[in-house]
């Protein structure tokens, strides 16, 4: 467990390397804590366990030009089958209640700094429509046990006030989010893809905790960039755990 300090939560731990060339994530789980108070906070809830495919699973869509994030939340509702029930842009009002009855949240798509505030972004064009930080921070998420946001930089955002700017961190956790994985940096969709599969495959078809299933699934794409020959930590470093590890 971490608890970075200022600047050094922009930094993804699971990349470091040692002098043999070794991954800090082919060592250890990795998870992430705010501060000691809130990592408290986020055990104290009791809701770690996210396994099996039983459980309900809302999937929120912005993948309007991202086809490999299109193909992302097929498969989760593959996956999920019944349990997986859907918003977009078209059905966005519906998000609260669906969110605050589901297990797992997911969404897949563009996150943006707006007027100074992070937001999920559902539809660019004609309009904007999206789901700011604020309104997520009114939530009451009483079922939740994970929050997957899929995306561009969903874990940091902008400075306010001299508090480390978590970007769209704070809002979930105020709802009621025990756990969290979000981005710390610009993605790739296809590789962003590959390592959300590979965590829901493994959290949802075997009794793994959270970080355990993420580490797995960074591993999995580090160990075939290897067999290939072009290790990018880009492909899978970005993304971290933030909360309860189990």
């Amino acid at each position: 467990a971490i608890s970075p300090d200022g600047p050094l939560h922009l930094l993804p731990f699971a990349g470091l390397q040692d002098a043999a060339g070794k991954f800090l994530v082919e060592r250890h789980a990795v998870v992430y804590a705010p501060s000691g108070s809130i990592f408290k906070y986020c055990l104290g809830l009791d809701r770690g366990n996210a396994d099996s495919r039983s459980r309900s699973i809302l999937l929120m869509d912005g993948t309007a030009n991202l086809p490999a994030a299109r193909s992302e939340i097929n498969d989760l509702v593959r996956l999920y089958g019944d349990n997986a029930r859907l918003v977009d842009h078209r059905n966005l009002p519906s998000a609260p209640p669906l969110a605050e009855s589901s297990e797992i949240l997911h969404f897949s798509g563009h996150s943006e700094v707006i007027r100074g505030k992070p937001h999920l972004i559902f539809q660019s064009s004609p309009t904007k429509i999206y789901l700011d930080s604020t309104e997520i921070s009114t939530w009451k998420l009483r079922r939740n046990r994970l929050v997957y946001l899929a995306g561009c930089s969903t874990g940091i955002g902008p400075q306010s006030e001299g508090e480390t700017p978590w970007g769209l961190v704070p809002a979930f956790l105020n709802a009621g989010a025990p756990a969290l994985v979000v981005s710390l940096m610009p993605v790739d969709d296809a590789s962003t893809r590959i390592l959300t599969q590979s965590f829901f495959e493994r959290l949802a078809g075997a009794a793994r905790s959270k970080a355990k299933a993420l580490q797995e699934a960074q591993l999995s794409q580090l160990q075939r960039a290897r067999s290939n020959g072009r290790i990018n930590p880009l492909s899978w470093s970005p993304y971290v755990l933030i909360g309860d590890p189990r």
